[in-house]
C-alpha cells in the first residue's frame, strides 16, 4: 500500500497509473494501440492513428494538457485558448477535484513540468472520468496529453 493512502489526489494519480499501464499494455498485445504517430481533430473530438494492420482508427478524446518542452512547462487544458471547449470537460472535472482537495497543481493553470511529470495528471484525469487509454501527442515544442474515452473504431469514409 502506498505511503498516500489519505491523500485522494495521490490516491487518483496512483491508481490511474497502474490502469493506464495496464490498458495500453492490453491494447498493445490485442493489436487495438498505435504503432506510428497519432494525430487528433478537434472539431471532431477524435484521436487517429493507424493499428498494427495498418487501418485507419479513431476514439474519442478529452484534452487533459499539454507540456511545452521548450521550457518544460504545463498548462491545464481548462486554460488553454488553443484547446476546443468541448473537450476540456475532463480537464475541468480534474479541477473541480482539486478545489474539493485543495491541490494547487489541480487547481493552477500553468507551472513547470516535464514530460514524466504530465504523466501524473493524465492518470488523475484518466482515474476521475472513466477513461479508456490515455495517450501523449507530439506537438511542436512538446506532448497535448489526451484521455481515450471510448475504443478505437475504423474511420467512416
Amino acid at each position: 500500500m502506498s505511503n498516500d493512502e489519505g491523500d485522494p489526489v495521490a490516491r487518483a494519480a496512483e491508481k490511474g497509473m497502474l490502469q493506464i499501464t495496464y490498458s495500453q499494455d492490453l491494447h498493445e498485445r490485442l493489436g487495438i494501440w498505435p504503432s506510428n504517430i497519432p494525430g487528433f481533430d478537434q472539431a471532431e473530438g477524435v484521436i487517429f492513428f493507424l493499428d498494427l494492420d495498418g487501418q485507419e482508427v479513431v476514439a474519442p478524446i478529452q484534452v487533459v494538457g499539454t507540456v511545452d518542452t521548450s521550457d518544460d512547462t504545463w498548462l491545464w487544458a481548462w486554460d488553454n485558448p488553443s484547446v476546443f471547449e468541448p473537450l476540456k470537460q475532463a480537464a475541468l472535472h480534474v479541477r473541480a477535484f482539486g478545489e474539493k482537495h485543495r491541490s494547487a497543481d489541480l487547481t493552477t493553470a500553468s507551472f513547470p513540468c516535464t514530460y514524466e511529470e504530465a504523466w501524473r495528471f493524465a492518470a488523475i484525469a484518466f482515474e476521475l472520468t472513466g477513461g479508456f487509454n490515455a495517450y501523449s501527442v507530439p506537438q511542436d515544442h512538446g506532448w497535448i496529453f489526451v484521455i481515450l474515452q471510448g475504443a478505437p473504431k475504423p474511420r467512416a469514409s
